[in-house]
């Protein structure tokens, strides 16, 4: 699977989807967190304020998504070494609380449902 780049920069990995509506046309975008954030995207500012992200470490993490696509050791280290048991998706159970507030309408609980499978298979 290739990875889709950000619709903005057109250098990093993109981690942030959305869809928008421009006259009559529906178009999905996918940005880099540091595009995602200049774009003034809500959620976004709001994630980046709450954990204290500078712009130097939106360039970091940027670069290290980039480095470990494709990389499987790299990616199941950042999985084993970064996420605790006790916050991986395994835990969800499905209640479908996210989903009914989401302004996106996102299939949130497959999506979990399908990362943890993904990764677990690393």
């Amino acid at each position: 699977m290739q990875p889709k780049m950000c619709s903005k920069c057109k250098k990093n990995i993109a981690v942030v989807f959305i869809t928008k509506v421009e006259n009559g046309v529906t178009m999905n975008e996918g940005y880099c967190l540091k595009c995602a954030r200049s774009l003034g995207i809500p959620q976004i500012d709001q994630a980046v304020k709450q954990m204290g992200i500078s712009d130097e470490d939106l360039d970091m993490l940027s670069d290290e998504m980039s480095s470990m696509f494709g990389q499987k050791d790299a990616i199941k280290a950042q999985w084993t070494t970064c996420f605790p048991d006790s916050e991986k998706a395994l835990h969800c159970v499905r209640c479908g609380k996210c989903e009914a507030v989401c302004p996106q309408k996102l299939p949130i609980r497959n999506a979990l449902a399908q990362l943890q499978t993904e990764l677990d298979a690393l």
